[in-house]
């Protein structure tokens, strides 16, 4: 599965620190039990002590079936007896067994030769996140978009949804890039994530955001004081495995957000990189806000799809039936 440096780096620290976390508790409870049945820890100590009676056994090479045998049974003679210990102490029978944070993978974070579920689980929820904050359980769904709330519109949405639909499902890193466009409220904005998260559950680099966010972003690092360089903030926008710009005219016009705006385009159409891009801007209003060159690719390069009817967003809001 392909991620980001930076989504692995993040993982990777977030298991550590929930890792740690479940040691310090652990330890924490094996001390109140120490300290309520003292004689437990002497046990452990005893079973402990085995595993070096069996290693020395083995070296000298003498009687190794017979001492393992006797070894074995010793070792089961004092677990039994310190279950037996916490039980009377009303504690449970494995209170001092090793515990995992993960089962799975034993706490290494790999399984079979992959990432082990526990540490995907992080992964996958930093991706969602940069999905706009949402997490698995309550990212959008295409099933949420109803066609009865585009009334006429219904026959061209139908067919807007389902290529939306077909494309996230067969997504691959040759996928062409889209231009969403229509009025406001028509859920461009709900779709595009949605195929965000059906993209990301393929094992693909996703990264979404408002235009208007990164343009502040990008300008405030490249012309003002920023904790991040505009480099760091420039680079999974223009490397990612898939781009999701949207609402790409609701910001502040300014030479910056022009230029910055021909340059994602224009550097990954040159690298094949799909991007899907929403606006409320048709070609003529794309043209004469960002120039013919950036509207000339958008519209001849990308494949364009249309969201039309009224804003769904208050039909949603009082008929959410």
């Amino acid at each position: 599965m392909s991620y980001p440096q930076e989504v692995l780096k993040k993982a990777r620290e977030e298991y550590e620190r929930e890792k740690e976390n479940f040691r310090i508790e652990n330890e924490r409870k094996k001390a109140k039990i120490y300290s309520c049945v003292p004689k437990a820890r002497i046990l452990e100590r005893e079973i402990a002590a085995t595993g070096f009676k069996i290693s020395s056994l083995i070296l000298k090479g003498k009687d190794v079936d017979k001492g393992l045998s006797e070894i074995q049974s010793y070792n089961r003679m004092k677990k039994e007896e310190l279950g037996s210990l916490l039980v009377e102490n009303g504690f449970g029978r494995d209170s001092l067994d090793i515990k995992y944070l993960c089962p799975l993978c034993s706490d290494t974070g790999v399984k079979n030769g992959r990432a082990c579920s526990c540490i995907e689980g992080i992964r996958r929820r930093l991706m969602y996140e940069r999905l706009g904050g949402f997490n698995e359980k309550n990212c959008p769904t295409f099933e949420a978009l109803k066609l009865s709330y585009y009334g006429d519109s219904r026959e061209i949405m139908e067919n807007t949804l389902k290529k939306c639909y077909n494309y996230a499902e067969g997504f691959t890193t040759n996928s062409k890039s889209l231009l969403f466009y229509g009025s406001v409220g028509l859920g461009k904005t709900h779709v595009s994530r949605a195929m965000g998260k059906i993209i990301i559950d393929k094992g693909f680099d996703v990264f979404y955001i408002p235009f208007t966010t990164l343009s502040q972003k990008l300008e405030n690092a490249k012309f003002r004081k920023s904790d991040e360089s505009y480099e760091d903030f420039i680079s999974p926008v223009l490397n990612c495995e898939l781009l999701i710009l949207d609402d790409v005219g609701a910001e502040f016009s300014s030479a910056f957000s022009i230029s910055l705006l021909y340059e994602i385009v224009n550097s990954r159409l040159i690298g094949n990189k799909p991007t899907i891009i929403s606006t409320n801007l048709n070609d003529e209003m794309l043209a004469e806000r960002y120039g013919e060159r950036t509207a000339s690719r958008l519209v001849c390069s990308y494949d364009v799809l249309l969201f039309k009817g009224s804003d769904i967003r208050r039909k949603i809001k009082f008929n959410p039936q």
